[in-house]
């Protein structure tokens, strides 16, 4: 029997539409490609008015800006990345303390949308930053409410500055792989708390390199956390990034 007790749409102020921005399911809020073509055609005019109705999402689902855990932008070309994650994110988010997970993909999108903006937020609850000691991250990882969201973490050797593992794509992944465990152990849970990982590489061929890296981490098949790999924009001095999502404590969420 579902556990969920209740689920409700979440709507605009000015509704003449009659859509749905996002859905509440018990103190979750999720809203999947939400977009702004409205704004017109300009990417930083979008951008603005994805990020004011995220907030007008929390705060019609009863929270705010605060109670965000993950966002996810999706633009159309690895040239507009950059803007989208710095300058307009960071108007809403100047504290880099204190910002949710995040991070931008390259995707097709629909005629006339120039961005849109995936969100996952827990109401009632704050969030904490959580990084690996010795790795620089400029999007964080963030405990909520019991809850771990990584941004996309990397195969960055702690208290090297900023160097990456050698080994390729495998031994970068591996890299990530422990940095991961890191930060779900100074979250309080450990490997066994890992409900998803997510490895992005920018072509199809690293999967499996990705997944050896993996098996060689957890060799007993029934312990090893699920592996979706992906196929989309990382920084050119990456082989493969990983995301992951853990719930820790046993709470209730």
């Amino acid at each position: 029997m579902s556990s969920i007790r209740r689920v409700t749409e979440v709507y605009p102020r000015a509704d003449p539409a009659g859509i749905p921005m996002g859905l509440r399911v018990d103190r979750q809020v999720v809203a999947l490609g939400m977009g702004a073509p409205e704004a017109g055609p300009d990417l930083g005019r979008q951008a603005r008015a994805v990020f004011r109705a995220m907030r007008e999402l929390m705060e019609r689902a009863g929270g705010g800006l605060e109670n965000i855990a993950k966002a996810t932008a999706y633009v159309s070309s690895a040239e507009e990345r950059e803007p989208v994650n710095g300058t307009w994110w960071e108007e809403v988010f100047p504290d880099l303390g204190d910002k949710p997970a995040y991070k931008v993909l390259v995707a097709p999108l629909p005629a006339g949308r120039l961005i849109e903006l995936d969100v996952m937020a827990v109401l009632g609850a704050t969030r904490r930053r959580i990084d690996v000691p010795g790795v620089p991250a400029r999007d964080p990882t963030v405990e909520i409410g019991g809850m771990v969201f990584t941004s996309r973490v990397h195969g960055t050797v702690p208290f090297t500055g900023d160097k990456v593992a050698e080994g390729g794509v495998e031994g970068q992944a591996a890299q990530a792989f422990r940095n991961v465990l890191k930060l779900v152990a100074l979250a309080g849970g450990s490997a066994k708390d890992i409900v998803q990982l997510t490895s992005f590489g920018r072509s199809p061929g690293y999967a499996e390199a990705a997944r050896q890296a993996l098996a060689a981490m957890f060799p007993d098949e029934d312990a090893r956390p699920p592996l979706t790999t992906l196929t989309n924009f990382i920084p050119a001095k990456f082989e493969v990034m990983v995301e992951m999502t853990a719930v820790v404590g046993g709470r209730d969420n």
